[in-house]
């Protein structure tokens, strides 16, 4: 052990005659003890006097004081050794309020016991402890008396067991014998629930509580309840499977009394240092519907098939720098989550995406590959995507024209030219979700295969000082191993597919782009609390040019009679390609854009220098083009975005347009070679549209630094390990807290985000459709939190999907309740249960489902 400094022991050695200078071990070998009791070394020590008996038979430790022998260790304020019994005694002192402190504090192999008063046998290992609490595992046990056997077990009378971390608990199970085996289990007798020192009814013929610090397999026990349309139900019951120390596995399943059941399987594992993940496997067989239809609408009452497959694996940075393996696998139903699930993450997302991915890169090469799979489907249209797989290889850019040693000097215009290298190869398979997946009819005309070349050339020079000039090239080659052939069918009078070529094709294309940019300044000074605006504008103007890679030179078209009449049309044999083709048309295009920012600087006291920056504009931009190859609709439309921020990013403002310059002739309903303006409809016409506001609101937005430094300080005054030093616990001051007593600078959040948008096709009315989401959550005290969402969608002049969650820490206890008040997912579940693991079972529920609201 570690000794004290025994200097000032020393000094004090004659005034005290029972004073010793150091700590005293007592060897095998002396006199004062028996050949066959001590095995070890007795080191003890305390603070203030030790006195002993003229034999040295007895020995007294007063204040703080400590003993050692082998793996046992007691600190108390007062401790007594019997060499002649081989027991030591040990209790605590009373202060001069006659309250006991350094109450005794008995360590043995690892484990600690806190008691009111004990003795124990240092010969046979056998204790007696006096109103102890000692952890084992995730709980706490108390007992009124304790007797400890040589072995590791010991008994406890009037036991009580808690995960409630309090010297005196909230909740505890109560027995009138337990045995405890350290590192294992504890066995009770009949037990029942004790709530605030209140008894319950609710009793166990025995207990049997596992406090290892290993996983063990074993049944879980289901939840049971009701529902009005289901019947009642046992839920979530089964077996885990506690493999090993790498993975596990549980089983469970569900039935209701009406029909119906449901099975879940899931396992997680991980290897340290190397990856980890879970994978989760559900099918409901469920009643769905009301059942009183059923006479009147055949199948309005009847069972649903639903499943759901969901996979994360995530590999450790660590394991490999130069290969990195991920998946996240979400694949279900259409509807298995909007009839199974209250989270409204789950319920209002429309698609559901899949990706399972291999990377691999060389360590000091230019070389990336990446292998994935993908899937894709929408919940509304039933439309599935998989790519199985997608292949990409790329060459980080290069200066092959760079002189070699880094020769120091202004570069050669032509080492500024860098090259990129990138290899797509994909299999792609569109299909519906409401069709059988592995047939070799979807496998056959559903899938779409190819590799796709890629190599742009580009570089970056600064001319005539304050312009930028980018001038590129850039190179694609598709490979397909099949193309279409189109013919004429006079009966149906259109073109159409009437065979599929197998074989190795190819189609390329190129194209040239040059930008030249530059930015502007404007700057305004002004005197008062504003100090200057200043505009940036960047105005772009490019040259773009791709030939017409549909005429005969190229091949990739074939023209093909198109009525009866004998005219004829392109068709491109390689439409159905996964990467498309050579593009249509000859493209000679000027393209011009310019971007735009608005800052302001206005005096500040908060702010170190005086004067703070603030963006009134972030961004405002218009892009076009005009394709001078063109025969008509030379002008493109005109692109228009803007974005901006108030009171220190507090709102936020998004807004897009899109104007055509184009007129419309509703008589022929159709977009015309007209400018609008020469038709009377304005400089442009405003085709779409869409502005979006939001903004967040916290208890921090709207303090000022002086502010936020004082709120630390108060935290700081307010510190728990401060009350901890005074024998009060953090909790112990959340839960008895007065309720008079209201905190307003406790943490909240609000979300609120508007959306209008406006589409005009052609002659029709236009579509505007505006909604309203609002979103947040409230801590009321430090134990209580609220949160909600909600919204409103002013077209159907309904909310949309709503729900309330509120939840209470009741230290040991938690409290939640989550309620979807109206709409198809209308249901509650109010859960009050222990927090910890090993009594998760220890719960109150009461829900209402998904569907049992229907009218």
């Amino acid at each position: 052990m570690a000794q004290k400094d025994t200097s000032a022991r020393a000094r004090s050695a004659a005034e005290d005659t029972f004073a010793i200078p150091d700590p005293v071990p007592i060897k095998p070998g002396d006199p004062n003890k028996k050949k066959s009791v001590l095995d070890y070394d007795i080191v003890y020590d305390a603070v203030d006097s030790i006195p002993s008996s003229p034999d040295n038979s007895i020995i007294e430790l007063y204040n703080q004081a400590i003993i050692e022998y082998g793996s046992m260790k007691i600190e108390a304020g007062y401790i007594r050794i019997e060499f002649e019994k081989a027991e030591i005694y040990a209790s605590g002192l009373p202060d001069s309020t006659g309250k006991m402190t350094q109450k005794p504090i008995f360590v043995e192999a690892g484990k600690t016991y806190r008691a009111d008063e004990m003795r124990y046998n240092f010969e046979t290992g056998k204790a007696r402890i006096n109103k102890v609490i000692t952890q084992e595992g995730e709980g706490f046990l108390h007992g009124e008396k304790v007797k400890k056997t040589g072995g590791a077990a010991f008994f406890v009378k009037n036991a009580a067991y808690t995960t409630c971390s309090h010297e005196h608990p909230h909740f505890r199970i109560r027995t009138p014998k337990a045995k405890v085996i350290p590192g294992e289990k504890v066995v009770t007798q009949f037990a029942f629930l004790e709530l605030f020192d209140i008894p319950t009814p609710l009793m166990l013929p025995f207990g049997f509580f596992p406090t290892t610090d290993k996983r063990k397999s074993g049944i879980i026990i289901p939840t049971y309840g009701s529902s009005q349309y289901r019947g009642y139900f046992l839920k979530n019951g089964g077996f885990y499977w506690a493999a090993s120390d790498y993975f596990d596995l549980s089983a469970t399943g569900d039935v209701y009394t009406k029909g119906g059941f449901g099975l879940q399987g899931q396992s997680n594992y991980k290897v340290r240092y190397k990856f980890n993940g879970n994978f989760n496997v559900r099918y409901n067989l469920l009643k769905y519907g009301r059942e009183e239809f059923e006479s009147v609408v055949p199948g309005a009452y009847d069972n649903r098939s639903d499943f759901s497959v969901t996979w994360s694996h995530r590999q450790d940075a660590k394991a490999n720098p130069y290969y990195n393996f991920s998946a996240n696998v979400n694949i279900a139903t259409t509807q298995f989550y909007q009839i199974t699930s209250i989270n409204p993450d789950q319920v209002l997302q429309n698609r559901l995406n899949s990706s399972v991915s291999f990377s691999r890169r060389w360590a000091g090469k230019p070389y990336n590959l990446n292998v994935t799979l993908n899937h894709s489907q929408n919940n509304q249209t039933k439309d599935m995507t998989l790519t199985l797989p997608q292949v990409n290889f790329s060459v980080n850019r290069m200066f092959p024209f760079k002189s070699e040693g880094g020769i120091v000097g202004k570069k050669k215009w032509y080492e500024e030219i860098g090259i990129t290298y990138t290899a797509n190869a994909k299999n792609q398979i569109q299909t519906r979700m409401d069709k059988p997946l592995f047939t070799e009819t979807v496998f056959r005309d559903s899938s779409r295969m190819g590799l796709q070349h890629s190599i742009p050339i580009s570089a970056n020079y600064k001319v005539f000082k304050f312009f930028v000039f980018n001038p590129s090239i850039n190179f694609t080659e598709r490979w397909y191993p099949n193309k279409l052939e189109y013919g004429f069918d006079p009966e149906l009078n259109r073109v159409v597919v009437t065979d599929t070529l197998n074989g190795f094709f190819a189609n390329r294309d190129f194209n040239a782009n040059a930008n030249l940019s530059t930015k502007l300044y404007g700057l305004w000074r002004y005197r008062g609390f504003l100090k200057a605006i200043r505009h940036v504008m960047t105005p772009t103007v490019g040259l773009s040019y791709r030939p017409d890679f549909s005429t005969p030179f190229w091949g990739y078209y074939q023209e093909i009679q198109s009525d009866t009449l004998g005219n004829t049309t392109l068709v491109n044999p390689y439409s159905r390609g996964v990467y498309g083709s050579a593009g249509q048309g000859l493209n000679g295009a000027i393209t011009f854009g310019i971007q735009n920012t608005l800052e302001a600087k206005v005096r500040s006291k908060s702010d170190s220098t005086g004067l703070k920056k603030i963006k009134l504009l972030e961004r405002f931009s218009l892009n076009g083009s005009y394709n001078m190859a063109a025969e008509e609709f030379k002008l493109s439309t005109i692109r228009m975005a803007a974005s901006s921020s108030m009171f220190d990013r507090l709102i936020t403002l998004n807004y897009n347009a899109t104007l055509d310059p184009y007129a419309f002739d509703e008589g022929l309903n159709t977009r015309v070679n007209e400018y609008a303006i020469g038709q009377g409809q304005g400089l442009f016409r405003l085709t779409s549209q869409r502005f979006t506001a939001g903004t967040r609101l916290d208890a921090s937005s709207f303090k000022s630094k002086d502010k936020k430094k004082d709120k630390k300080e108060e935290e700081e005054q307010n510190d728990p390990n401060q009350a901890a030093a005074l024998g009060i616990t953090e909790g112990d001051i959340d839960y008895y807290r007065l309720p008079g007593y209201v905190d307003f600078n406790v943490p909240w959040s609000l979300n609120l985000n508007y959306n209008l948008s406006y589409t005009k096709n052609g002659a029709a009315d236009p579509v505007v459709r505006q909604s309203m989401d609002i979103s947040g959550d409230m801590d009321l005290t430090q134990g209580w939190k609220v949160g909600f969402r909600t919204g409103y969608d002013f077209e159907a002049q309904d909310f949309t999907f709503t729900s309330f969650n509120f939840y209470r820490d009741l230290h040991c206890w938690t409290m939640s309740c989550s309620w979807v008040p109206f709409g198809f997912q209308q249901s509650y579940m109010l859960t009050i249960r222990v927090k910890s693991s090993i009594l998760q079972d220890l719960k109150l529920e009461r829900r209402r489902g998904v569907g049992d609201f229907q009218r």
